[in-house]
């Protein structure tokens, strides 16, 4: 296991993650296919679909935050992610494809995560379709109240405000030669 060197969009806050080097669960695997056969049976019912085959590398905040790049496991960091990033949290009725989707627990720790990817407009009631990562297993697009995860408490959210620098600061050998353009005009 290794840390990704991730940082928030800010600058300067050190995300809290590991980078699990393995592949994951092959399908001879008996717990990975224990795990496929309940999804089968108690999920696939809900309308819930596998995306692709499972990996270890990333759990659902690695998804939704670092590119499926590696598992963040402290749900403190969540909260920092958030505000370091500039998301602001969208109305239920605001929500769109591209969003994010955050299941907080009784106690307000953010348990699971993923990107909302469409609405489903079925009786009228326009529900979000997510695409969150269950564990260590699969992917999964679900509708946002048909996973393990789903709770009371779910906020959107969407990156509304830039936190970044929008104008880098330019290497000290730029900044001698403009001081020196600006001094001869």
């Amino acid at each position: 296991m290794t840390n990704l060197a991730l940082e928030s969009a800010s600058g300067g806050s050190m995300i809290l993650n590991e980078q699990q080097l393995l592949p994951g669960l092959g399908v001879t695997d008996d717990a990975f296919q224990k795990w496929l056969n309940e999804f089968e049976t108690d999920w696939v019912p809900a309308g819930c679909r596998l995306r692709k085959p499972g990996l270890l590398r990333y759990n659902c905040h690695g998804l939704t935050f670092a590119n499926r790049r590696s598992w963040i496991s402290e749900l403190s960091e969540i909260p920092k992610i958030l505000h370091d990033d500039g998301y602001t949290q969208v109305r239920d009725e605001d929500v769109l494809p591209g969003d994010i989707v955050v299941y907080y627990s009784g106690r307000g720790r953010a348990e699971h995560s993923g990107i909302v990817v469409g609405r489903d407009g079925a009786q009228g009631v326009r529900i979000p379709i997510v695409l969150s990562k269950w564990a260590w297993a699969c992917e999964v697009i679900h509708g946002v109240g048909q996973c393990p995860y789903a709770s009371p408490d779910t906020r959107y959210y969407r990156l509304g405000i830039d936190k970044t620098n929008a104008e880098p600061t330019p290497p000290p050998m730029v900044v001698e030669l403009r001081r020196m353009r600006d001094h001869h005009e």
